[in-house]
């Protein structure tokens, strides 16, 4: 049976079918399903039902679910008899939890396990004690508990002493006495036992420091350690560790609080240990200033504790600032310092900050190579013959999508080659550069999505691939214990767990690719939409500057049609003065003074030459 093929409801009907047919551990599992509503509605009745056509052919777990029916009385009236006859079917069988619950029940049992405690079987004194002290199968019974443990510890059981000596030690079924604990500590941790050594150093603390220090370095633990430390402060020192104790019992009242959602008491709670220099309570300040709980949402109050925590390694609160720089939220927005915070809490292994610098470095190369592409193509620009060059801004509007602020050059002549004819190089170049830009940018963004796509695609395909193995895994656990008879009912757990899991992944695989997809499709709309814009801006703009030319020309050619006019009507007057002064000759008025005759020539000159000069030629 292939394990990523079997759901719930198909593993029910392929052991509904093995148990029609007489397996005893196929009869089990249907029990178990209909017990726990696996692949089939919950039906205690049927379980029972199942559970006793297992029972009945010797299969270990069934006897011990249906002795507990019994006892119970689930689904059926209880039986004290029938408990413990499948009980005793179980036990035989070496089901401990069967052996347990019929010392409570059956004198018999307990009859046999006392006479063995008794005779000094040293299991059957632990088990015993560990019936009392938990209350598993008789009455908890703290003195009977410390009873069978002394018997056990007395015979030299390790176990045993650690358990009698922490009994003295904290007055647990006996009276209290530290002296009666050292001796049963000292006696197991001369077996080598770690924990035993640690104990003793704890006694030892108020009593012999010496002595507690040997005992600590004996233990060798991580705990241990902390407490020889604190054993050889100073007064200073050790005020300074309450505090911080303290600040530890703030923190976590504050975190009591904040998980019940009582946010005022939770906020003040962290507010006294923040004071107290806990990087962990300034960083869930930071966040309830951020979501406003139990305060007003401030983020520049968020980013102050945010950033108290981040400076001291926390990782969640480094992560946190990361995002409030990246958003701008509380501070200008800035990605290259977003970035760095990102790495910070990345490197501490951080999966959420290790995610966020997947995502965003792609993005600050692509805008480090933008900025540096547009300087140099600035650099590289050279001004055709007679021109110089201008910076011209390009305003907010005219951005390219997701760039930032740039300037593109812009050509003037020298030589005077029109102001109509200036504007229109002006806009041509401004609005090529402006749909190279646009392009650019889209092709940029493109190109960070798709990559950043496929590796999420990667990642998510490697945890399918680990939750298949997984189930594989536990298929294979259900098989062998079925095999074994050991533990069903916890593989078959395993392995629907396992199954679940897998179909959660693949759900969201099959999701993630349909918004890929969806994703791709609105990129390659959005950039055949910026290359129209692209396309309209240039045809607008020369359109405008065609326009601005032709009225250029109007305005010319209408200049130079009155100036025409102006020198027509003064021609005709040269012509009338002309006439006037040939008359007065005839009538022998014309008197000459120096130069006149030139001028009067000149004058007739022109009047004769007007009459053969028309306009353009």
């Amino acid at each position: 049976m292939q394990a990523d093929k079997t759901s719930d409801a198909e593993y029910y009907k392929e052991n509904l079918a093995k148990a029609k047919k007489g397996d005893a551990e196929a009869q089990y599992m249907i029990g178990m399903d209909y017990d726990m509503g696996s692949g089939v509605k919950r039906n205690s009745a049927e379980a029972i039902k199942w559970y006793r056509k297992a029972a009945e052919q010797g299969q270990k777990d069934a006897q011990f679910s249906l002795g507990l029916a019994y006892e119970k009385g689930y689904s059926t009236k209880k039986n004290e008899a029938e408990a413990i006859k499948w009980y005793r079917k179980a036990a035989e069988q070496g089901v401990e939890a069967a052996q347990e619950r019929l010392y409570g029940l059956d004198p018999e049992v307990r009859k046999k396990l006392r006479e063995a405690a008794e005779k000094g079987d040293v299991k059957t004194q632990i088990k015993l004690g560990d019936i009392y002290y938990f209350g598993r199968g008789a009455a908890e019974d703290k003195k009977e508990a410390a009873k069978w443990y002394r018997m056990a510890a007395e015979r030299g059981d390790v176990y045993a002493q650690c358990d009698i000596g922490q009994m003295y030690q904290f007055g647990i079924g006996v009276a209290e006495d530290k002296k009666e604990a050292a001796k049963w500590y000292r006696l197991a941790a001369e077996q080598g036992d770690k924990s035993a050594c640690f104990s003793l150093g704890l006694i030892y603390e108020d009593i012999d420091k010496a002595e507690a220090e040997k005992w600590y370095r004996l233990s060798g633990d991580k705990l241990a350690h902390e407490r020889l430390v604190k054993l050889n402060m100073s007064d200073q020192e050790k005020a300074r560790a309450r505090a911080m104790e303290n600040s530890k019992s703030d923190f976590n009242r504050g975190n009591d609080f904040y998980r019940s959602k009582g946010y005022i008491v939770a906020e003040e709670s962290y507010r006294e240990a923040a004071k107290q220099g806990h990087a962990g309570a300034q960083y869930m300040l930071g966040l309830m200033y951020d979501n406003g709980q139990g305060v007003k949402k401030d983020y520049a109050e968020a980013m102050k504790w945010y950033r108290m925590a981040a400076d001291q390694g926390n990782a969640d609160a480094q992560n946190n600032l990361g995002v409030m720089y990246q958003r701008g939220q509380g501070v200008a927005r800035n990605d290259v310092e977003a970035l760095e915070w990102y790495r910070k809490a990345a490197a501490q292994g951080d999966a959420t900050a290790q995610d966020n610098v997947r995502k965003l470095e792609p993005y600050v190369a692509a805008q480090a190579a933008q900025v540096a592409a547009a300087q140099q193509y600035q650099q590289n620009q050279q001004p055709p013959a007679g021109y110089a060059v201008q910076q011209m801004p390009v305003m907010p509007t005219q951005m390219p999508m997701g760039g930032m602020p740039m300037s593109y050059p812009s050509y003037y002549p020298t030589t005077d080659v029109g102001m109509a004819e200036r504007q229109s190089m002006i806009n041509g170049q401004m609005a090529q550069i402006i749909g190279q830009q646009r392009m650019q940018m889209l092709n940029t963004n493109f190109q960070i999505q798709n990559a950043a796509m496929q590796q999420q695609f990667a990642e998510q395909t490697k945890t399918l691939d680990m939750f298949l193995t997984n189930e594989s895994n536990a298929a294979k656990k259900l098989e062998d214990a079925k095999n074994s008879g050991d533990a069903i009912a916890k593989a078959q757990q395993e392995y629907n767990d396992a199954v679940s899991a897998r179909q959660t992944c693949q759900n969201m695989q099959s999701s993630m690719n349909q918004n890929n997809i969806n994703f791709m499709n609105s990129m390659t709309q959005d950039a055949a939409a910026s290359d129209q814009r692209s396309r309209e801006i240039v045809r607008n703009a020369q359109q405008e500057a065609d326009a601005k030319i032709q009225a250029q020309r109007a305005q010319d050619s209408q200049f130079k049609q009155d100036q025409w006019n102006q020198e027509q009507v003064r021609l005709n007057e040269a012509a009338a003065d002309a006439a006037r002064a040939n008359k007065m000759m005839t009538q022998g008025k014309w008197v000459e003074t120096p130069g006149a005759r030139d001028i009067n020539n000149q004058t007739m000159q022109q009047a004769e030459d007007h009459q053969t000069t028309t306009p353009g030629n």
